[in-house]
C-alpha cells in the first residue's frame, strides 16, 4: 500500500515514511548535542540517558509539527530539495519558542529544553542531518519501491480525463500507470500508445504482470462489467477503486465530471454524528467567545469616544 488514509484524507507512505525518519534523526541530533554539551563521556551519558529522552523526544515532536504545518514534504515535489531544505530551517527556527513554552509547562521533565545554547546547537545539527538523511532516502525512492502498479479498465472520456489530469509528478509520486484496457462497444479516447489489449483474460494479465491496483474508470457501467475477472483479481489481493475515488486521493481534487449520484450515496462523507455536532458547537463557542474577550477592550473604547 503506498497511502495511508488519515482523518478521510490520504497521505503517501513515502511521506509517512519520511516523518517518521525526521522525527528519529531530529530527536537523535538532540541527544547528541546534549551528549557533547553536558556529559562528553559515553558511560556516564548512558547512564542518565532517561533524563534526555524526553526533551528530545518533545524537541523531535514539535520541530516535526511545525514542518508538516509549512509543507516541508510536499515542498519536496513542488520546489525540490533545496525548497524542502529552506522550509525546514524556517520550521525549525519557529519551533524554537515553543521548546521555552513545553519547558515552561513542564520543566520538571524537560531540563534541556531550557537551555537556549543546547536549541541552537540541536537544530544545527539536525538541519545537517536531515538534509543526509533525505539524500540517501530519496535515493531509494526514486527507484520506485513505493509506486504502485496500476491497471486502469476503461479507455473512453473519463479514463481520458484522469490520465491527463495526473500526468504531472505532482499527482504520479504514489503510483505508476501500468495502462488502459478498452471496453467492448467503449468510444477509444486515450491514446493507442497507452492501449492494452487483453489476449486472454483481465485475471491472466493481473497473474503474469504485478499489477497492485485496477481502477475502474469506463464511462457506462451499465453496458457490463467482468465481474467475474474483478472477483478473481480480487481474491489474488488486487485492490479495486472507483476512478473517482482513485482521481481524488490522487491529485487531492474531486473530479465533479466523475462523480454521479450512486458514487455520493455510497462515499463515506456526509456523516453527522452527536459527537460531531457538539465538537463544532463547542469549537464555535470557544471561537467567539476568544474573539469577543480580544476586541472587548476596542469595544468599550470606542463606546466611551
Amino acid at each position: 500500500m503506498a497511502h495511508v488514509r488519515l482523518f478521510r484524507h490520504y497521505i503517501h507512505l513515502p511521506f509517512v515514511i519520511l516523518g517518521l525518519i525526521d522525527l528519529a534523526v531530529v530527536a537523535l541530533s538532540f541527544a547528541l548535542a546534549a551528549f557533547f554539551r553536558y556529559f562528553g563521556e559515553v558511560t556516564f551519558y548512558f547512564d542518565n540517558i532517561v533524563f534526555v529522552i524526553p526533551s528530545a523526544v518533545v524537541f523531535g515532536i514539535l520541530n516535526l509539527t511545525v514542518m508538516i504545518a509549512l509543507g516541508v514534504h510536499q515542498a519536496r515535489v513542488e520546489e525540490g530539495m533545496s525548497g524542502m531544505m529552506l522550509r525546514t530551517i524556517m520550521a525549525m527556527t519557529f519551533a524554537i519558542p515553543l521548546h521555552g513554552v513545553a519547558y515552561f509547562v513542564a520543566n520538571d521533565w524537560l531540563w534541556y529544553l531550557g537551555n537556549f545554547g543546547l536549541l541552537t546547537s540541536a537544530t544545527v545539527l539536525a538541519i545537517f542531518s536531515l538534509g543526509i538523511a533525505r539524500v540517501f532516502f530519496f535515493a531509494v525512492v526514486g527507484k520506485d519501491r513505493f509506486k504502485r502498479r496500476v491497471l486502469v479498465l476503461g479507455a473512453g472520456r473519463r479514463a481520458k480525463q484522469m490520465f491527463e489530469d495526473l500526468t504531472t509528478p505532482f499527482n504520479r509520486k504514489g503510483f505508476n500507470l501500468d495502462g488502459f484496457i478498452p471496453m467492448p462497444d467503449d468510444t477509444v479516447e486515450v491514446d493507442e500508445q497507452y492501449l492494452i489489449n487483453l489476449p486472454t483474460s483481465l485475471h491472466d494479465y493481473v497473474l503474469r504482470h504485478p499489477v497492485r491496483e485496477i481502477v475502474v474508470a469506463v464511462d457506462d457501467r451499465r453496458r457490463g462489467l467482468p465481474m467475474e475477472d474483478l472477483l478473481e483479481c480480487k481474491m489474488e489481493g488486487v485492490h479495486i477503486i472507483d476512478g473517482a475515488n482513485f482521481y481524488e486521493r490522487e491529485s487531492r481534487k474531486v473530479a465533479l465530471e466523475m462523480i454521479t449520484r450512486g458514487w455520493l450515496v455510497f462515499s463515506d462523507g456526509f456523516t453527522v454524528s452527536s459527537v460531531y455536532g457538539v465538537g463544532k458547537r463547542a469549537l464555535d463557542i470557544l471561537s467567539s467567545g476568544t474573539l469577543l474577550l480580544a476586541t472587548f477592550p476596542i469595544m468599550i473604547l470606542t463606546a466611551i469616544a
